[in-house]
């Protein structure tokens, strides 16, 4: 069911000869737990992609500035790293304890420049001339500091969370059978009121709910309940998720006969997460979700845009949906040999010097910081095994999940 990427631009050395210089190197930073009496027994593809993790994290640590920051040189408005510098430290968070040794100043640096940016009211991305993608910022920001547990950091937690709370779309504030109801806008210094929801999405909403997780806010407070009824919302008929049930033209997938919007690659990948964060892995709304993705899957694209008017997406979002996607099936289990698959696409891409580039800027995959940082989540997700199942499908009471809800038949499966 996949399919593999060519290398997209020429390097001046050999890949092979490359890629086996940065396995050298990455395992003299590899942790006790990837050496043992079977490492000689590392399939290629695994060494492959533990030197390209190692290279792509030494890259997108040398992009850090001095203040911490990590400024965008691509985008303008992405030049104060306000959103840019909590997504890299997060990108490189989630793989740091598990593979690599702490750059615990690189880190501190990163936290700091965090706080410093964050404005009075605990809001980061909202400190330069135009919005920095606040509320997607702060929820960032919330799981860095949960990764890194700095000094104090549900003290330093507690104005980011209350900021969040205050920009959620609430039945309490008029939202009731809003379709924004429950989920994340863009943020503003002046919260939104009904009926004007602005730009609310999937995706915004996933870091928001993932960034409370992250410092201590239970699945069972009143505001994280109320988000699953907006999650929920941007399932289709299918399995799929939509990226926003407020803005119908921001949904890139296609439509059915009857007019309803399909769901697609990425959007999928984030409610799975987002369920998976509001403890909703019991249901049949996310066993249905990810016999989707299972089904669906594709390497080199997004899949679930071909053959409409925003096809040019499913390119452009490639790294976003690989960095989610493996992280879903890192926990669930996914299609047959999605590692391997995955490892090869990724690392054909790779330039030299470690960093990677969409050249579809479509999605500002172009920007090397975000190329890099979706590169190295989709990588340390496919190279750790910590699957586990859903409780549902454990406890008998959904369908599998790599079968689909309604009798389909059952697919090959990976770990």
């Amino acid at each position: 069911m996949s399919d593999r990427v060519p290398a997209s631009a020429p390097v001046q050395i050999s890949r092979r000869r490359f890629m086996q210089g940065a396995a050298s190197a990455a395992g003299a930073l590899c942790l006790p737990a990837c050496i043992g009496p079977d490492a000689h027994r590392e399939p290629q593809w695994s060494r492959d992609a533990k030197a390209a993790l190692a290279t792509s994290h030494a890259w997108l640590w040398s992009a850090q500035s001095v203040d911490g920051r990590f400024p965008s040189r691509t985008y303008g408005l992405l030049a104060t790293g306000q959103s840019l510098t909590p997504f890299a430290l997060d990108s490189l968070l989630q793989s740091e304890p598990k593979l690599f040794a702490p750059e615990k100043d690189s880190v501190a640096r990163g936290i700091g420049a965090l706080l410093r940016m964050r404005d009075a009211t605990g809001a980061l991305g909202l400190s330069g001339p135009s919005a920095d993608y606040p509320c997607y910022a702060t929820g960032l920001m919330l799981s860095c500091l949960g990764a890194s547990k700095p000094r104090d950091s549900h003290g330093l937690a507690a104005p980011s969370i209350a900021w969040l709370r205050g920009q959620q779309f609430l039945a309490a504030k008029g939202w009731t059978e809003h379709p924004a109801q429950g989920g994340w806008g863009m943020g503003a210094r002046t919260p939104r009121t009904p009926p004007n929801a602005g730009h609310v999405d999937l995706s915004m909403t996933r870091r928001v709910v993932e960034g409370l997780r992250a410092v201590g806010v239970p699945a069972h407070d009143p505001a994280l309940l109320e988000a699953r009824a907006f999650v929920l919302r941007c399932q289709t008929s299918d399995g799929s998720f939509l990226y926003s049930p407020v803005e119908q033209a921001l949904n890139k997938g296609l439509r059915d006969p009857g007019g309803e919007p399909r769901g697609y690659g990425s959007a999928t990948a984030d409610g799975l997460l987002c369920l998976d964060a509001l403890e909703l892995t019991e249901g049949d709304a996310f066993v249905r979700g990810l016999a989707w993705l299972f089904e669906h899957h594709r390497t080199a694209r997004n899949p679930g845009l071909e053959g409409g008017p925003m096809e040019p997406f499913a390119e452009a979002m490639r790294g976003y949906y690989r960095a989610g996607a493996a992280r879903c099936f890192q926990r669930w289990g996914g299609p047959a040999a999605w590692r391997p698959a995955l490892a090869d696409a990724i690392v054909q891409e790779q330039e030299a010097d470690g960093h990677f580039r969409n050249p579809n800027g479509l999605q500002k995959e172009d920007d090397p910081i975000i190329a890099t940082g979706f590169a190295v989540q989709a990588l340390a997700a496919l190279r750790s095994r910590s699957n586990r199942e859903p409780a549902a499908v454990v406890r008998g009471r959904a369908p599998a999940p790599l079968q689909a809800s309604r009798g389909a038949r059952r697919l090959p499966r990976s770990a």
